[in-house]
This record gives structure tokens, sequence and C-alpha cells, in this order.
């Protein structure tokens, strides 16, 4: 996949409204190097994985998320092309990222872990719910459901890895320590994504923008509302990501965008839902 925002006016490609816009354009400065984490923790403990099934979903779980780093560093240069001040907001995710590098390698995969169901519980949201981006430009909203339905796809690789070489109850503390500690500092970090972004743009309050802006996030379609409860099921003992089995709204994405051939081939998937998963779709 691959996706031309060039010529997309990145400050108001979502309902012409810079809130919501600057808020997946923060996002997505934070994914190439969260992606590369991403890699360097699974890749870090291959060779401590026996199944053979879970050797295949991290290599297809690698390879995709290394095509997300390449589209969103392009997304990223449309907006440092644009007069965005990307790369201090880059620099200061690299980091943070970089200073977990002092942990072990299941700390490192715990963090991949309660990202990837960060990224899993919005993405939920994307796929489900049409008025997500509703109103957005259709190049941005192809990039991000795309994205979004192959986190869908691996949304327990990661998951299933760091079950398998730290099970039991230490284990569980710690992936749920790593959650609340990441919880912190996940919205609020993303908020100052926000503004910055908005400042380059001279808008810092615009009542009626900002009353949109609210209106999407809380009440309609109400993104931060809506994914609370699956985000809260990540901290009970015995969670698994396929519990909640959203698969089919990454069928329906298939059918509208991928190629017939890759469809039948199911060329470059990661994962998916256990063939005994209760659905609760």
């Amino acid at each position: 996949m691959s996706f031309d925002l060039d010529d997309e006016h990145a400050g108001r490609w979502h309902s012409d409204n810079p809130y919501i816009s600057h808020f997946w354009n923060g996002l997505s400065l934070m994914f190439p190097d969260g992606e590369r984490h991403f890699i360097r923790s699974v890749a870090r403990v291959r060779e401590l994985v026996s199944d053979p099934e879970l050797q295949r979903e991290m290599a297809a779980f690698l390879s995709q998320e290394s095509i997300h780093t390449r589209e969103h560093v392009k997304y990223n240069d449309t907006l440092r092309r644009q007069g965005y001040p990307t790369q201090l907001l880059e620099w200061v995710t690299n980091l943070s990222l970089r200073s977990t590098r002092v942990t072990s390698a299941r700390w490192q995969l715990a963090i991949t872990c309660a990202f990837e169901h960060f990224t899993a519980t919005l993405a939920d949201a994307v796929l489900n719910d049409p008025r997500v981006l509703e109103g957005a430009s259709p190049e941005f909203a192809a990039l991000w459901r795309w994205h979004c339905a192959e986190e869908v796809e691996h949304k327990s690789v990661a998951f299933d890895v760091y079950e398998s070489i730290s099970p039991g109850t230490v284990g569980y503390l710690r992936r749920v320590l790593v959650m609340a500690l990441l919880s912190m500092n996940f919205l609020p970090y993303v908020m100052v994504h926000q503004i910055a972004l908005a400042a380059r743009d001279r808008i810092v309050l615009h009542p009626g923008e900002a009353l949109r802006a609210l209106q999407f996030f809380w009440t309609r379609p109400g993104l931060i509302p809506r994914g609370l409860g699956l985000y809260l099921s990540y901290f009970r003992p015995g969670f698994k990501p396929w519990e909640h089995d959203n698969f089919a709204g990454v069928a329906r994405w298939r059918d509208a965008y991928e190629p017939e051939p890759q469809r039948r081939s199911g060329a470059g998937t990661a994962g998916g839902p256990p063939a005994d998963t209760e659905r609760t779709d």
C-alpha cells in the first residue's frame, strides 16, 4: 500500500477541523519511532519462541510494522513540508523510547503490548464506526483505515509472544504496571502534539471548532468513551486480545480496498482470531 498526501492540507484534512486533524497528525508523528521499537522488541525475543505458527506470525508482524514505518515517515514528511514542527516532536518521541532501552527484553515487549492495545482500541473504532472518519479527505482516510485494519489483524501477536516468554503472575503484574505507567502519559502527550501543531496554524483556541472537536472525542462519535471498556479489559487477569473479535472490520476493509488476488491469498497477513474464538462484535 502507498498513499499520496502531498496535495492535501494536513491541518484541515478531517472535517475541516484543525483539532481533529492534528489529533491524527500527532499520532502519526509518534509512529515511526514507535513502530521501530515494536520491531526491535519482538525481534529481540524471536529465539525464545518455539511455536512455528507464532514464529510465522512474528515474521508477518515485523513486515507489516516496517511498512507502517515507511508510510508514516512519508506522512510526516508531508507535515514537515507544510511547515509543521515535526523534527522537534519526533525527537521527543525518540528520546522517550530510547530511555526504555536500559530495561529488560520482557519490559520492552510489555511496552509494545501496551501500545498495540492502544492502537487496536483506536482501530476498532475506525473500522466499526463510520462516523470516526466521516468528513475526512479520502487519501488520509484510506491510510488510517489501512493501518487500522493491519493493527486489528496482528493485535494479538506481541501479546502472544509476551505470554509465551513471561507467563504467570509476574508476567501479568509487569504488563499491567507498564500499561498503567504509559496510560498516565499517553493522552497528555497526544494533546501536546495537537497544541504544537495547532499553534503552527496560529489556532490555539477557536470556540466553534473546539466544540466540534470535543463532540468528536466525547459524544459523537465519542472516540474516548467508546474505547474505554475495551481499554480497561487489558487490566483483567486472563485477558486475551481476541476475546473481542472485531475481525469483521478487517474483512470489510479488505472487500473495499484490497486487490482481489491479495484477498484470495491472504498475502501479508499477521495473526487473526483463533478458529475457536467466540465472536463478541
